[in-house]
């Protein structure tokens, strides 16, 4: 899945829309605690989740979607 396209990159969006989805679910939703799975390969989205405050916790041997 590509959350942006390639010119839009860089540009601070994904890290904007992860800060306002994590506002939306604390603040409206009220939810304590907000998980997430990347592919283990998707370096960059774990670099832009860490950012966002997420701490990676551990690693699924096999997909929990799939």
């Amino acid at each position: 899945m590509t959350l942006v396209e390639k010119e839009y990159k860089g540009k601070g969006i994904a890290k904007s829309a992860t800060f306002l989805l994590l506002k939306y679910a604390f603040s409206a939703l009220k939810l304590r605690t907000v998980y997430l799975f990347t592919e283990t390969e998707n370096t960059a989205a774990q670099k832009l989740f860490e950012q966002c405050g997420f701490i990676k916790t551990g690693v699924a041997e096999k997909s929990a979607v799939n």
